[in-house]
């Protein structure tokens, strides 16, 4: 249709927006067809991740605002808007939502990606922010879906889309040899990957001491947790945290924690066995990763996982915050290879059923053609199956 050749996207980026969202605006920008650009508000380890992630760099634009509310972004924005004329606006984040809702002059529409359920705060936020201005909430996952309606959000305002899948960016090449490079003593494995990023709803050091169970019997198993590089001081970096941590477990050679440089596709490719630890839902591009490489998955238990993997078909599950319960079932995978490999095979047939970049990016082409004739949402947004 011609609506697709002429959609001018603007994806807003900003410190609420969490960085696991990158993946998915890079697919977005990537693939989805249209003249897009980012315009990400943050410190400059925003602007690398975002690059990491797959988002050419031709298509961003980085204003640097605080880690808070910051009335520059407004402004900013409102420049931004009046001088390229963009026809949809993508929120990625809760400051984007407002910065958005306040664009008087702006008539096309407004989408908003919401990746966990609102938060009470989070909620009060969303309905003020959508009293302002119209928009329509897309999510992945039908606990988000449930806790939106279950929050007062009109039913024909919030879209559930497919997990938007894994694409996998151009990046360096791994080293032959990584813990070497990154000056620590080479071991033989298994390869452990603790997925996600760090952040609240992530327990990392839980799954380190699941590792460091497992690894009392196993003196070359060592664990890989992917750094997001952001600038901070010593005493609030939590992967300076996770090192301490392995110490006290008496191997301080357990856990190597690779350069954001470095992507989780290239990552999970390297290791033998992926561990998630989510407290509750999050971020899952590394999980989406490890699934479409077919790597057996350990992971906390949660509905959001429970809308991807299923027990003993596509994952091995354990009860949240449970570091024992997830060291058991990272034992049983490496006592039982046929197992490992049935549970690899299960959740590279779950991503290819649910969670495929073109399904993603055909559904979100739909949107902006729909909204693009009604961005008032005056009809059901309508996906293709």
């Amino acid at each position: 249709m011609e609506y697709r050749s002429l959609n001018n996207i603007v994806h807003l980026v900003d410190p609420t927006s969490g960085m696991d969202v990158l993946d998915t605006i890079a697919l977005a920008v990537n693939c989805v067809p249209g003249t897009h650009h980012v315009l990400i508000f943050g410190h400059n380890g925003w602007l690398e991740a975002a690059i990491e992630a797959g988002i050419p760099k031709k298509h961003i634009t980085w204003n640097r605002t605080l880690a808070r509310w910051d009335p520059t972004m407004g402004r900013f924005l409102t420049q931004w808007v009046k001088k390229n004329n963009p026809t949809h606006i993508h929120a990625w984040g809760y400051w984007s939502i407002a910065a958005a809702s306040r664009l008087r002059e702006f008539s096309g529409g407004r989408i908003a990606f919401i990746q966990t359920p609102p938060t009470p705060a989070q909620m009060h936020h969303l309905q003020r922010n959508m009293a302002r201005a119209v928009w329509l909430l897309i999510t992945p996952w039908q606990c988000v879906h449930t806790a939106l309606h279950a929050g007062g959000i009109p039913h024909n305002h919030v879209v559930r889309v497919s997990p938007a899948g894994w694409l996998a960016p151009e990046a360096k090449a791994l080293p032959a040899n990584l813990r070497r490079s990154l000056g620590m003593q080479s071991r033989e494995g298994p390869v452990v990957f603790l997925g996600g990023w760090s952040e609240e709803s992530i327990r990392h050091d839980l799954a380190i001491w699941a590792v460091g169970i497992v690894a009392e019997m196993n003196a070359d198993l060592w664990a890989l947790i992917r750094n997001d590089d952001v600038p901070r001081k010593e005493a609030v970096n939590p992967y300076a945290g996770y090192q301490s941590f392995a110490r006290t477990l008496k191997d301080p050679q357990l856990i190597t924690i690779a350069p954001a440089r470095y992507t989780w596709g290239q990552l999970a490719g390297i290791a033998d066995y992926f561990l998630f630890a989510p407290r509750r839902s999050a971020g899952v591009s590394s999980l989406l990763a490890a699934m479409a490489l077919g790597k057996p998955i350990i992971s906390a238990k949660t509905d959001q996982i429970c809308e991807l993997l299923e027990n003993g078909t596509s994952a091995l599950l354990a009860p949240p915050d449970n570091p024992r319960e997830l060291a058991a079932r990272l034992n049983a995978l490496i006592e039982d290879p046929a197992l490992a490999a049935k549970i690899g095979a299960g959740a590279k047939a779950a991503y290819d059923q649910l969670a495929t970049p073109e399904l993603f990016s055909g559904q979100l082409n739909s949107i902006h053609g729909q909204l693009t004739g009604d961005p008032a949402l005056k009809q059901p947004i309508q996906l293709p199956s």
